[in-house]
């Protein structure tokens, strides 16, 4: 029996509910709810969440006060209304973050987040405690359409933040253990030698499902088939999230795990967007999130089944609005239904940005995010791009900010401790364009892994 489960479910959800009025479990339950819904419900249930932003917004938040739309307009139409709204990148709430925090929410209740993404650029952003319960409904609505709940016990194949200290690290970890139910296996230095060690902590841990990037799932998966390791336990499923699930490693994953393998798709700064239904289909959560693919040149608006710029509209965050975001990621929507019987619209593709795998020179794959966190130490840097060409040298290019003057020794001794004997070669550079293909990847591997 898992206590610990038990524990979570029984005792310390109740006690969050009652003590401080967390309403993860109630909006879990909403959500449930509302995917039953027909397709005309679920349209008018969101209709009216977005009529009730985009009216905040006019009303409260600086960057939208000067938009001319009266709140006829958007109550007559919201989904027109949106379109009278600019379009925003990244780089607009960089310049300019506190244009967009809602002026009627003290600062006491604003959650500060952050989030690198794969533009190299480091986002600081606000989030208030109502948005968070229901990114967090969002996961677990998804996460129960197989039979997995708040307290099931989860192995993350992750990466702790590299600021903590090593107590800060043991307390991290006791917390994630007996308040969530997880441990973590690091996927910033996944070794081979080490891969017995990790399944006797799976086989003894006996999670109900693995978590992870989908990149150091499929490389995890690919050691144990080449090692001939096998879990003795049975996982209702492995998780994938933060990156693009290719069909390769879905395939390589299900077959050496033996279990369902579900796609999450989502952002730090926007909650969780999609999640997989066992059907295959990428369901968008239409109760918290309005999805338009744009062109990329144009930034128009395309027909489904085209691929373009996914731009989203939270509309759950009221502390920090951000109309019409663009993530960086490309995809398309479809116009398709799905035969599980939940209306909600589906992404027909996903093609987000990959993040790179990079090599030490003893062997050890370091998953490209842990550049990223390095980055985010450093308030002085807008952009960067590093490209590993072999496992001893590396470039680094790197776009400092004007107004900051912090500068990038730091982040290239934590590159070099991170990667020893790896010499790294720094430039600095006023702008950092993008692939032909409009992505802009932080970390790139130039060469093979065998």
């Amino acid at each position: 029996m898992d206590f610990v489960r038990l524990f979570i479910e029984k005792i310390l959800y109740p006690l969050m509910e009652k003590r401080r009025g967390n309403r993860v479990r109630e909006n879990t339950l909403s959500l449930k709810e509302s995917e039953k819904y027909t397709a005309a419900q679920l349209k008018e249930y969101q209709s009216e969440r977005l009529s009730e932003l985009l009216v905040e917004c006019v009303k409260n938040v600086p960057k939208y006060q000067g938009v001319a739309i009266s709140e006829k307009d958007i109550l007559y139409n919201p989904y027109e209304a949106l379109k009278k709204f600019p379009v925003t990148k990244k780089s607009d709430v960089v310049k300019d973050k506190e244009s967009f925090v809602n002026k009627t929410y003290a600062r006491s209740s604003l959650i500060e987040n952050n989030t690198g993404g794969s533009t190299g650029e480091p986002l600081r952003f606000y989030m208030d405690r109502k948005a968070v319960e229901q990114y967090e409904a969002a996961r677990f609505r998804g996460l129960s359409w197989y039979d997995i709940s708040f307290g099931s016990r989860s192995v993350m194949l992750w990466g702790n933040p590299v600021e903590m200290t090593k107590n800060e690290d043991k307390k991290y970890r006791l917390r994630e253990k007996y308040l969530k139910n997880r441990i973590m296996l690091p996927a910033y230095n996944l070794k081979p030698d080490k891969l017995r060690e990790y399944v006797e902590i799976i086989n003894r841990y006996k999670p109900e499902y693995i978590y992870g990037y989908s990149s150091m799932l499929d490389t995890m998966a690919k050691m144990f088939e080449a090692q001939n390791l096998k879990l003795k336990i049975s996982l209702k499923a492995v998780v994938s999230t933060s990156e693009t699930l290719t069909q390769e490693q879905r395939e390589n994953i299900g077959r050496v795990f033996s279990c369902s393998v579900v796609n999450e798709y989502g952002a730090r700064d926007a909650g969780i967007l999609a999640y997989e239904c066992p059907n295959g289909a990428m369901h968008i959560i239409e109760e918290n999130v309005y999805v338009e693919i744009l062109d990329p040149v144009t930034l128009k608006e395309i027909t489904d089944g085209s691929v373009g710029l996914i731009a989203v509209t939270d509309l759950t965050n009221y502390a920090m609005p951000r109309l019409r975001y663009i993530l960086g990621d490309i995809g398309s929507l479809s116009s398709d239904t799905c035969d599980c019987g939940r209306s909600s619209r589906l992404f027909s593709s996903i093609e987000g940005r990959e993040d790179a795998l990079l090599v030490k020179r003893d062997g050890t794959l370091v998953h490209g995010h842990i550049v990223n966190h390095f980055a985010k130490l450093c308030h002085g840097i807008k952009q960067f791009r590093f490209v590993q060409k072999s496992v001893e040298y590396a470039e680094l290019i790197v776009v400092k900010k004007e107004s900051e003057t912090d500068d990038c020794d730091k982040f290239v001794s934590d590159i070099k401790e991170a990667f020893p004997g790896l010499e790294v070669n720094v430039a600095i550079a006023e702008d950092i364009p993008a692939a032909k293909s409009g992505k802009m990847k932080y970390t790139i591997r130039e060469f093979p892994l065998n």
